[in-house]
């Protein structure tokens, strides 16, 4: 992208051109795997369309959704002259500018036959996404596994809606690998579920306003039937529920959920529906939160004839006795046929890893890593992976019992200095209602064949998940839950499955507690520094590469036109470095060295969290290095994905480096991906 991104055109636009071809133009993916490669820049002539509400256009090179009123506005484009086939890639990305911020976007994908898809960037199948930032680019990647109904082969189109009216920009759409097969993004918080109704019977229900209720037996999520709420006009509906123990006390729980069929043709057929949900104490003090509200969790949005699950946290509700509720209420905006189910309140599973510095012991990057145990056929994959190229794929047909295999990268494995064994597993099995939900046995067998044998969902373990259907989810075991077995001489790691099916594991990993890190980290206080820049990145040569990072000025900047932007492919521990404007530099009367980074690495279960290593380095050579998380550098956040992040360093922890000849300030990272920094300063206190 170039300085285009820094114009905001007011004419609006949006194009979408239904473009009929014969075939479709193959995109070619390039050398390197993971590379994005571009649809749609809108460097040139594009066909657009005003599909509702909104008018299209194309400036300064790109494209421009403008509206003034209303609720939801779409425009669209063609992406070529011909259909494109983008069947072989896992995303579609692209960037856009909100002038609020805070939202979400609707993507649709339209083929040669007409057929549409669309999802919101929020929708869990698409994979994370930020929200829109005022006034900023922000790119937005959706797995296109998510279209289901669409034919990637020949896609001749694309559409953007925004809510709310307004002047918005898009840009930059291409498609790319993740590079390592099918990568699913990491699942959502899992919940230990308590349901208070299942409408079963009668008096479970009632309405509220313009909404007739009833039972269902013919669209039921669980049991024998459901609660329909039909209307025929009129905007805003609502009927609820009494839980089955009234008044019920769920002050000890942390989130109402509830699950949900929406037959609605709403927003292009779509449905896509929030629903506002109600929590009424016995003495009638109503407290209501939407699924969308900020507080109530990420949540996704109904979908057309499909039962979805939404939850909303306990914590966002003020004024109603969580110790006395006496009603469960729904609210929704369109008429329609909605139908609910299984109201639950939940306890959320703490994340297994939370608080761990892992060591992977077993990636699963070369044969000779694995073996079978009983009724399992095992071989490396690398369709399903989590991290890297390959995993390990178990399969059995039949059968009930299956165990398999891995040997740690050193054998034997002294691991009696860590507090966990942890591993990554991907369940294709339709167990429990299509959920998989399953547990797994986790032996560790010393050198001796001393087998110790303990089960994801024992008591001793610590809180696990269960596995979720065709998605990656991390489980770890305590390792005081082990028994027998030499934890000095660990030989293999091996996982018993009760159900036969196709089982992927990856990055097996033993993990040390930081305790440092059970209290949370509390945001850098800055108000207090008065800051002076050296370095804004608005021009070349102010800047290096340093080890296995290519460097540039870049188009995603905290304030100016550009950044500096620092990419990897591969390896392990990358650095690069600016020149402050003035060379050298006395820094002697500061007290802080500042800068602000941007991350898109989705490291450490799907987000960044990443810290950085800052090194100052005189006119000598002398460098002085201090990471970010070091207790003499003062308090920091770990890096945010796709978002900018503020950090700051006590020049006293410096101790070697002459501070009065400044000549270089350094950046070190551990992962390969793509950073942006900008605006580095250094920073006085103000008393």
């Amino acid at each position: 992208m170039s300085m285009k991104k820094k114009m905001f055109s007011l004419l609006g636009v949006m194009a979408l051109v239904l473009v009929l071809g014969v075939s479709a133009v193959a995109v070619t993916a390039q050398d390197e795997e993971s590379a994005p490669v571009t649809l749609q820049d809108f460097a040139g002539e594009v066909a657009t369309e005003d599909v509702y509400q909104a008018v299209a256009s194309v400036a300064d090179g790109v494209l421009v959704s403008t509206s003034d009123t209303g609720e939801w506005h779409t425009i669209g484009a063609a992406l070529g002259a011909d259909p494109v086939d983008i069947s072989g890639y896992d995303q579609l990305c692209f960037t856009v500018t909100d002038p609020v911020g805070g939202n979400t976007v609707g993507v649709k994908l339209v083929d040669a036959s007409g057929a549409a898809t669309e999802r919101w960037t929020d929708n869990e199948a698409v994979g994370g996404n930020p929200k829109t930032a005022e006034n900023q680019w922000t790119t937005m990647c959706l797995n296109l596994i998510a279209y289901t109904e669409v034919d990637l082969t020949q896609i001749t189109q694309i559409q953007f809606t925004m809510f709310a009216a307004g002047v918005y920009n898009f840009d930059d759409i291409s498609v790319q690998m993740f590079g390592q097969g099918v990568q699913a993004a990491p699942p959502p918080q899992q919940l230990i579920l308590t349901v208070v109704q299942d409408f079963e019977q009668e008096d479970t229900y009632y309405s509220d306003y313009q909404a007739d209720v009833s039972l269902s037996t013919d669209v039921v999520y669980g049991g024998a039937s459901s609660l329909l709420a039909s209307s025929a006009e009129g905007e805003w509906h609502a009927f609820g529920a009494y839980p089955s123990e009234r008044p019920l006390d769920v002050s000890g729980y942390d989130k109402v959920c509830f699950w949900i069929y929406d037959t609605t043709a709403n927003n292009d057929g779509a449905a896509a529906n929030t629903v506002g949900v109600s929590l009424i104490d016995a003495a009638g003090t109503k407290a209501e939160v939407w699924t969308d509200h900020a507080d109530a969790g990420d949540n996704p949005k109904t979908v057309q004839n499909e039962w979805v699950q939404m939850c909303v946290n306990l914590s966002a509700y003020t004024g109603a006795d969580m110790t006395q509720i006496d009603k469960i209420q729904f609210a929704l905006y369109w008429a329609g046929d909605y139908y609910v189910d299984d109201i639950a309140f939940a306890i959320a599973i703490p994340d297994p890893a939370a608080n761990l510095t892992q060591t992977v012991v077993q990636d699963f990057e070369q044969e000779d890593t694995y073996y079978s145990d009983y009724q399992a056929d095992v071989s490396l994959s690398t369709d399903v992976v989590y991290g890297g190229a390959s995993s390990l794929l178990a399969s059995s047909a039949e059968g009930e019992w299956h165990a398999f295999g891995a040997y740690p990268s050193e054998r034997p494995l002294d691991v009696s200095g860590y507090d966990k064994v942890c591993f990554w597993i991907y369940d294709t099995t339709a167990n429990n209602d299509g959920a998989a939900a399953n547990t797994v046995g986790v032996s560790l067998i010393d050198a001796a064949g001393t087998k110790a044998e303990v089960w994801t969902d024992h008591a001793d373990a610590g809180a696990n998940p269960k596995t979720v259907q065709n998605e990656w989810v991390q489980m770890c075991v305590n390792l005081s839950a082990y028994t027998g077995a030499d934890m000095t001489q660990i030989d293999k790691i091996q996982f018993a499955l009760y159900w036969a099916g196709d089982y992927y594991i990856d990055d097996i990993s033993f993990g040390v507690l930081n305790e440092e890190a059970v209290v949370e980290v509390p945001e850098p206080v800055v108000e207090n520094l008065e800051f002076t820049a050296v370095q804004d990145f608005e021009q070349e040569d102010t800047y290096y590469s340093d080890y296995q990072a290519d460097v540039s000025l870049g188009d995603i900047a905290f304030s100016g036109a550009s950044s500096l932007m620092a990419t990897s492919a591969e390896g392990e521990w990358h650095a690069f470095g600016a020149y402050p404007s003035e060379r050298p530099l006395d820094v002697s009367g500061y007290d802080k060295v500042c800068f602000w980074i941007y991350d898109t690495t989705t490291n450490n279960s799907g987000e960044a969290a990443n810290t950085v290593g800052v090194s100052l380095i005189d006119a000598a050579g002398t460098k002085g290095e201090v990471w970010t998380d070091n207790p003499d550098a003062g308090v920091n956040p770990k890096t945010a994905t796709n978002e900018w992040t503020q950090m700051c360093i006590n020049l006293s922890a410096y101790a070697d480096v002459d501070l009065t000849q400044i000549d270089k300030i350094q950046f070190s990272l551990y992962w390969a991906g793509t950073y942006y920094v900008d605006d580095i300063s250094f920073a006085q206190v103000v008393p």
